[in-house]
């Protein structure tokens, strides 16, 4: 198991107003620096110290005296840290958590030193859909998605690793959730280890060389999929990016469990499309579960396009709302069934068309599949293998 180095959090551009703090306990670290200073003045060390982290002598010897007369923890700022390790030859440091005195609510940040399921799900999230901006040494990091029940997820996900509380809210303009919080800490991560640089990454998205092993691999890939990806009325799972690392690299993942998908490139629009070959394999449909994060609206659907609920149309539409750019829903469908009471698809298309809205028999064919898996369709096979649909009775 690969261990962060969470001095590694700290950077060379960082001004001491702006370093990473850490609490620990102090007893190793004390002892080791009362045995130090039989050989060296505590004035020589905080010389030489602060010559090497181009600070003020005072800010360091201030520092080296709070280690002194600590008693059970102490708080040091990272490089201090890092010259210490060096000086006693200390391995490993146990922190208690990370903060920032440049964060007004200096919020404590969890000291993760190993990858996870979860944390590897917040990457593959982050890569698909994130963005981190920095300004004058603060950074704020962001993610968007048209599902609310994702970025909830999401800002739950960044409270069970880092421990931290996320904002999210509905930014109309763009029909879209927004989760976002400031901390330096997290982006830290993000930069060091997982090599997520601030700015735009659309193109250079990948999987980091980090996210190891079969659970880590596949927890990456469902941060992926459940920002960038999606379940579609038809039953396709489908994933689409501008970066071809990242396609490839989900690819190679969810090929592993024995999907079949197919990828491509889209000229005209410039994006990789991912998606499965078919939406009408349940058991295909059974491994994109795993893929999808649980109690999420997009695992909700797959597993409805699996096994069917027995619900009413409101409940239905929840499930699958019309999206903003789409020109037919679920509900305009079953209301044209109500209409003509009982007919072929071809008598709800001239329904539809009564109604100002255009579109082929194709188009309502997945429509009239949610609705017989919500058991809200009646359908009868008629002469010449043609159906007779009709809106049930207890509706």
């Amino acid at each position: 198991m690969k261990y962060f180095d969470l001095l590694g959090l700290h950077s060379e551009t960082d001004s001491p107003k702006g370093w990473i703090w850490a609490r620990l306990q102090a007893h190793v670290l004390q002892r080791k620096y009362f045995e130090f200073l039989r050989k060296r003045t505590q004035d020589s060390i905080a010389s030489s110290i602060s010559k090497r982290l181009n600070c003020g002598f005072s800010t360091v010897q201030k520092h080296l005296i709070r280690l002194k007369k600590s008693e059970e923890v102490v708080d040091l700022p990272l490089p201090l840290l890092l010259e210490l390790t060096n000086i006693f030859r200390i391995k490993r440091f146990t922190f208690e958590y990370l903060y920032t005195k440049s964060d007004t609510t200096r919020k404590k940040v969890n000291p993760i030193t190993q990858l996870s399921p979860t944390l590897a799900k917040i990457v593959g999230g982050f890569a698909a859909d994130g963005y981190m901006q920095y300004n004058n040494g603060s950074y704020r990091l962001k993610i968007v998605d048209g599902d609310e029940t994702s970025i909830r997820r999401f800002a739950e996900w960044i409270h069970d690793i880092f421990g931290i509380q996320s904002n999210y809210y509905y930014y109309k303009e763009d029909h879209a959730w927004l989760c976002w919080f400031n901390n330096k800490v997290v982006a830290r991560y993000f930069e060091k280890f997982f090599s997520i640089r601030p700015g735009k990454k659309s193109h250079i998205a990948h999987k980091p060389r980090i996210i190891q092993g079969k659970e880590n691999e596949r927890a990456f890939a469902l941060g992926v999929l459940q920002f960038d990806g999606g379940v579609k009325a038809t039953g396709m799972a489908a994933f689409t990016t501008k970066s071809k690392q990242l396609m490839e690299d989900v690819a190679r993942i969810v090929r592993k469990d024995g999907l079949k998908i197919i990828t491509s490139y889209n000229k005209k629009k410039k994006f990789y499309l991912l998606e499965s070959r078919t939406g009408r394999d349940k058991e295909q449909l059974k491994k994109w579960l795993m893929y999808f994060e649980p109690g999420t609206r997009k695992h909700d659907m797959l597993k409805f396009l699996i096994r069917g609920k027995k619900m009413g149309i409101k409940e239905l539409l929840r499930l699958f709302p019309k999206h903003y750019s789409t020109r037919l829903s679920v509900l305009e469908v079953y209301n044209a069934i109500k209409s003509i009471k009982k007919g072929y698809n071809h008598d709800i298309v001239d329904e539809l068309k009564q109604q100002g809205i255009f579109v082929s028999w194709i188009t309502i064919y997945k429509h009239l599949h949610l609705l017989s898996q919500a058991k809200l369709l009646r359908k009868e096979k008629a002469s010449m293998n043609r159906v007779l649909y009709s809106v049930m009775a207890r509706n």
